[in-house]
């Protein structure tokens, strides 16, 4: 098995990429909208693996963002046009999606409405069955494999969606979610720690309890503060 070194994509990655194009495997990609961000991985492709990250949602959704899949919208957030770019382009080996419970915005007219899931939706067995039916009509779009990501609770304790979803980030939910969709694993180190704090448990704890013998992907960061986000950088086995 080989380790592949992925780094986002950024303008100081692509200075350093002038000096020393060896210095990553591959460039972490994803938002396939912006037709200059689109050249420069048109441009990157012949010489350099292009790892996609996400499956190009639209970013029209205010400030909400785009719904992962198992939430209500998902479907109708994917931008067809720019996924079709960024498999022409990137020709990635797999698509990677969070699995997360979120609040979302759905276009009512020209106004926005906030929806929360609420009631039978709301519950882990609903959301598990609606995510295994968005991966496999992931993989039916794409033809190919989904790997799902961890993440975490995020309005489980300071706002009014404090009850939005806190199964996401139980172990056992993602190794049955992971089992459910047939799907690999992608680790994300930086949301284990934030979900670790949320659930007053030990990172190294935490870690141990996720399903490590489906991981293909490992996202090496740390946790921003609101103000700032650390570099993010993918490791990925081949």
């Amino acid at each position: 098995m080989r380790r592949v070194v992925a780094v986002n994509l950024s303008p100081i990655l692509l200075l350093a990429l002038e000096r020393d194009s060896s210095l990553v495997d591959a460039v972490k990609v994803s938002e396939f909208s912006d037709p200059q961000y689109v050249q420069t991985c048109k441009e990157l492709a012949p010489y350099m693996h292009l790892l996609l990250h996400g499956v190009c949602q639209c970013s029209d959704w205010g400030r909400f963002r785009p719904p992962p899949p198992g939430n209500p919208y998902f479907r109708e957030s994917i931008d067809l046009s720019a996924l079709k770019t960024a498999l022409d382009v990137a020709k990635p080996d797999y698509i990677s999606v969070h699995l997360e419970r979120t609040v979302v915005g759905t276009v009512m007219g020209d106004e926005r409405e906030e929806v929360r899931a609420s009631g039978p939706a709301h519950d882990s067995e609903r959301f598990l069955s609606t995510l295994v039916e968005d991966v496999e009509f992931l993989r039916s779009l794409t033809r190919l494999p989904v790997h799902l990501e961890n993440t975490y609770a995020r309005y489980a304790k300071e706002s009014k969606y404090r009850d939005t979803g806190t199964y996401v980030s139980e172990p056992s939910f993602i190794a049955e979610a992971v089992r459910s969709t047939g799907s690999r694993f992608l680790l994300d180190i930086a949301h284990a720690q934030v979900a670790a704090w949320y659930r007053n448990q030990a990172v190294e704890a935490y870690l141990a309890h996720l399903p490590m013998e489906s991981v293909d992907e490992v996202h090496v960061c740390a946790p921003g503060d609101g103000r700032w986000r650390a570099p993010r950088s993918a490791c990925r086995a081949r």
